[in-house]
């Protein structure tokens, strides 16, 4: 009896499982399609409103990227102190930093090479992505022409876009560079590259109408503009950005960020409502970096006041992914996640380097390496205008200033020595400042709130500790400190 009692015991806890699972599974069922619902009402209702009459906006001239009247020649202080110590072994003779580049692209993924079935009604596409090849199966419903720029074409073809099957293709865009913000302007060029090989490069309006859709349905605050019988793609961010020229809608700037010429006091039409779910505005800042590639070569920089020498193989991919980034604000780069080989090779050769070093040996010695182990030139001079670098890039190209370097120190002392850093944003220069332990080190400072940091300028050639530039001395300081946020 008593086992009959078990058995009878184990038999209703099965079936109360079984009516659980039941009860879940059409709860699944009726949450997924009150989203279709949803979705299906959210797509007519905006087919509807892209129907109406489009309200007029002039663009707004470009915001011209802050610029300082930098010095054409990297200032020097003759050298007093040359520290005494190894070079440090090259990175291709280390393998704790010896990190081959072809196994950092995750090949199992499916859009790295071209699906052995394609699915009913859709068709396979090839896109280049910065050295990436990948391969995408589209619904076929996605296809359309435009017969003219007008509201009701436009209506038109977001209508058929929107009854297509796209959220695989959207999924897989996100499982490339990274969902819930991680990599935005990756997700955008992404999309953009992917327009590209889905129309005829003369298809120009169907590829911003294609690109506004999929950024839309992703969750992005994009919009589609009408100017000089052409379609133009806005895009809200969450940092300004430069040399782009915008137009405001309910107090958003809406950057036209695919205008290839731009005229001055060119109209555009427009409509002021954004689409259900698209309230996210792009954000600049990077915590997902794209999987690097191949690399360009590998190259060793020397400070020159010590003897530290640091071997840094360049990848292709991300130079080219960061020469499409457009023009923002120099704390921004301060602020974004590097790439993770990167980060392995330079990190590791330089904590190698400082072991067993106190605060300001260390941190003199990376001082240095950025004084000396990269030659100067500013921004107009090489690129013709104003470019910060991510702290990769000082090592893809031949010449950096003082933003540049002060980004990489920064870079270095927070994440070689965990030691806290700010930018110092001069009238006419940028340098940083470092927070010590010892708050006896003598030099020049600025204190952000009550504590101490201790100037410490990348771009005074030589220069020590605690040493501002004379000329600077009597100019405002402006501290920025550095925030890691997560997204």
């Amino acid at each position: 009896m008593k086992h009959l009692f078990i058995i009878f015991f184990i038999i209703m806890a099965f079936s109360e499982m079984c009516f659980g699972q039941s009860e879940y599974e059409n709860f699944v069922k009726q949450r997924k399609q009150e989203m279709t619902n949803y979705k299906n009402q959210a797509d007519a209702e905006f087919t509807k409103y892209l129907q109406e009459r489009w309200s007029e906006f002039q663009a707004f001239q470009a915001q011209e990227a802050p610029s300082k009247p930098k010095p054409k020649v990297a200032p020097v202080v003759p050298p007093k102190i040359v520290f005494d110590l190894p070079t440090i072994p090259d990175a291709t003779e280390n393998p704790e930093v010896d990190v081959p580049f072809e196994e950092t692209v995750p090949i199992d993924l499916p859009f790295y090479t071209p699906s052995a079935t394609i699915k009913n009604n859709f068709e396979e596409i090839k896109v280049d992505f910065y050295g990436l090849t990948l391969y995408f199966q589209i619904d076929k419903k996605m296809r359309f022409s435009l017969s003219n720029v007008q509201e009701e074409s436009v209506a038109g073809a977001w209508e058929q876009l929107s009854k297509s099957d796209y959220v695989p293709l959207i999924e897989s865009c996100q499982s490339i560079v990274g969902k819930n913000g991680a990599n935005d302007w990756a997700f955008y060029c992404l999309t953009k590259k992917l327009a590209a090989s889905f129309f005829a490069p003369e298809a120009f309006n169907e590829q911003s109408l294609f690109q506004m859709f999929l950024l839309s349905q992703a969750g992005y605050s994009v919009k589609i503009a009408r100017g000089n019988d052409q379609l133009y793609l806005l895009m809200a961010t969450e940092q300004p950005l430069y040399s782009i020229r915008y137009l405001m809608i309910n107090n958003v700037n809406y950057y036209i960020v695919n205008a290839v010429q731009q005229k001055d006091g060119e109209l555009f039409y427009t409509y002021k409502k954004d689409f259900a779910s698209a309230n996210h505005k792009l954000n600049l800042i990077i915590r997902q970096p794209l999987p690097a590639t191949e690399s360009v070569a590998t190259a060793e920089f020397q400070a020159k006041g010590c003897q530290l020498s640091i071997s840094v193989s360049t990848d292709q991919t991300l130079k080219d992914f960061y020469a499409d980034f457009p023009q923002c604000d120099v704390i921004l780069h301060a602020e974004t996640t590097v790439s993770p080989v990167f980060e392995q090779q330079v990190i590791s050769q330089f904590k190698k380097a400082v072991d067993g070093k106190k605060q300001q040996e260390a941190v003199s010695m990376i001082l240095n390496f950025c004084q000396t182990a990269f030659d100067y030139m500013t921004d107009p001079e090489q690129f013709g205008y104003e470019k910060p670098f991510f702290p990769e890039e000082l090592f893809f190209y031949p010449y950096s200033d003082c933003e540049d370097r002060s980004i990489l120190f920064s870079y270095l002392v927070r994440n070689v020595l965990n030691m806290d850093v700010v930018l110092l944003d001069y009238p006419q220069h940028i340098a940083t400042a470092v927070r010590f332990d010892d708050n006896s080190i003598q030099g020049d400072d600025v204190l952000v709130g009550d504590t101490r940091y201790i100037i410490c300028d990348p771009t005074y050639i030589n220069a020590a500790i605690g040493m501002e530039m004379p000329e600077f001395k009597s100019q405002k300081i402006q501290p920025i400190p550095i925030i890691i946020k997560d997204l």
